[in-house]
């Protein structure tokens, strides 16, 4: 395609759900995602692209914030930085997976328990050979109105490593550092967070595999930990 050029992108996720119990019954669809944004290509080492949130009730707001916006630079061949409010980088496996792309209704109730919501930072990541690196530096709060990146919180660190033991796995280790201020408002209560996952694809089949830790905050009220395994 030729330089510059702009890309428009969509996203509408919904579910129905009936239950049915001794405490009576109910049934009806929920509006899960509705995203837009657009990608603003400037040249092959610089882009600009940002999703919104759209309202999904009618009483919503048209725009409810951004989801992310972010400013994408190749600094060369194998490294590329990103700053502005990020999309949400590898912790643990199923995590680093795009809802677009997920096997199940949702993510696991384990991983959804503790992972980091779209904030503000700078984040760099390098691919050498078999082996890939990330790290960042991250604000853990947003503003209300529109999720904006805000200052008020306290920085927290994120990184990762991986290495492609063989042509259909690949091994990753993720960490995360909260230092628990109460202003990180998109953070959940814990500390240290870490991630030993695996991904294994051959032909139709694929198997997921996450050794999760999470050191708990006071307001945790203890540590969290568990496997999870997704054929």
């Amino acid at each position: 395609e030729a330089l510059p050029f702009v890309k428009f992108r969509g996203r509408y996720h919904g579910q129905a759900y009936w239950a049915d119990g001794d405490g009576g019954n109910e049934h009806a669809w929920e509006n899960r995602r509705i995203r837009l944004g657009l990608d603003f290509v400037l040249s092959e080492k610089l882009e600009f692209a940002f999703d919104l949130n759209m309202g999904r009730e009618s009483d919503d707001d048209v725009i409810e914030n951004f989801d992310f916006v972010s400013l994408n630079v190749a600094l060369s061949d194998n490294t590329a930085l990103s700053i502005g409010k990020l999309r949400r980088n590898p912790l643990t496996r199923e995590d680093s997976i795009s809802s677009n792309k997920i096997l199940t209704l949702e993510r696991s109730l384990l991983t959804s328990r503790f992972f980091v919501d779209n904030v503000g930072g700078i984040f760099v990541v390098h691919q050498d050979g078999d082996w890939a690196f990330g790290a960042g530096i991250l604000e853990g709060s947003t503003e209300d109105e529109l999720g904006l990146p805000s200052l008020d919180g306290a920085t927290m660190f994120k990184g990762n490593i991986a290495r492609q033991i063989s042509d259909a796995t690949e091994v990753r280790f993720d960490y995360l550092y909260n230092p628990g201020d109460a202003d990180n408002n998109d953070v959940e209560p814990y500390r240290h967070v870490v991630s030993l996952n695996s991904y294994t694809r051959s032909g139709r089949w694929g198997l997921i595999t996450d050794i999760i830790y999470a050191d708990g905050l006071p307001e945790a009220r203890g540590d969290l930990y568990g496997v999870v395994v997704l054929p």
